[in-house]
């Protein structure tokens, strides 16, 4: 039932299935992502996981924003609280950031607000303001009793089946296969999308070492947030670019390189 509960919501936005495209808008990008085109179709979710709080994962989603601003419309989700919404549409038309981040998620730091989440941000409104057409959506439901199912319907309720969705969220809600090595009964949130119909490829990230910001836990549960090592090791591995899946809950990985902290945005 809620699997067809989610297929009703795609049906009801017309987003489980590709259309014709809007043209895109010739924009330059800092960093090309040549392997990623061939992915960038009206209609797809192109979904990225990564571990909060770097300064990477939000940049190399940047530039595959700005790849597909030049074949269509773009929808970027981030998993940022719902309630946001508003306050992220007015950054993108006035970039008062001292507004943005006085909202209450901004106020968290898990490694979700962070420098780089506001950067990409900003990356978005510079590409606005040279014509491409993109929308911000926030999708995180964290009140949610089963999150990774309302997040998905979320993102689905939100879709524009004439644009390419490009989403970015922690990696185990990026998966497209039920289970975790802690909860086999868990479906994440891409699993779900990818359920309702829409053609979904998806990406996790691969690093080469360095640091992130987040709050992990500790053996008395508690959760320790901060600066933490990366311990991916994707040794030889070049940077931006596209790497066969390590396993069937992705599709592929990305390439980030050695990862730089991002640090919360409202200190």
């Amino acid at each position: 039932m809620r699997a067809l509960a989610l297929v009703a919501a795609c049906i009801a936005v017309s987003a489980c299935a590709p259309r014709k495209q809007d043209s895109g808008v010739t924009v330059k990008c800092e960093r090309r992502l040549p392997a990623l085109v061939p992915q960038l179709h009206a209609g797809t979710f192109v979904w990225f996981g990564e571990m909060h709080g770097t300064e990477e994962s939000p940049r190399f989603v940047g530039d595959a924003v700005c790849e597909a601003a030049r074949v269509a419309r773009v929808q970027l989700g981030l998993e940022i609280w719902r309630s946001e919404q508003a306050s992220i549409d007015d950054y993108l038309r006035t970039g008062d950031r001292k507004k943005l981040l006085a909202g209450p998620f901004w106020a968290t730091n898990d490694g979700r607000s962070s420098t780089g989440m506001v950067e990409l941000l900003d990356r978005v409104r510079a590409l606005r303001k040279k014509g491409a057409k993109i929308e911000v959506v926030a999708y995180d439901v964290p009140e949610a009793k089963d999150r990774d199912f309302e997040m998905a319907k979320a993102v689905i309720q939100a879709r524009d089946a004439l644009a390419i969705y490009v989403g970015l969220s922690g990696n185990i809600h990026s998966r497209r296969t039920k289970g975790t090595p802690w909860n086999p009964d868990l479906v994440p949130m891409v699993a779900h999308i990818a359920e309702a119909g829409p053609r979904v490829v998806t990406y996790d990230v691969s690093a080469s070492g360095g640091e992130m910001w987040a709050c992990m836990a500790t053996p008395d549960h508690e959760p320790e947030c901060g600066v933490h090592p990366n311990s991916d090791t994707a040794k030889g591995a070049r940077p931006w670019t596209l790497g066969p899946a390590k396993d069937a809950s992705h599709d592929g990985v990305y390439y980030v390189g050695v990862t730089k902290a991002a640090p919360p945005a409202k200190q």
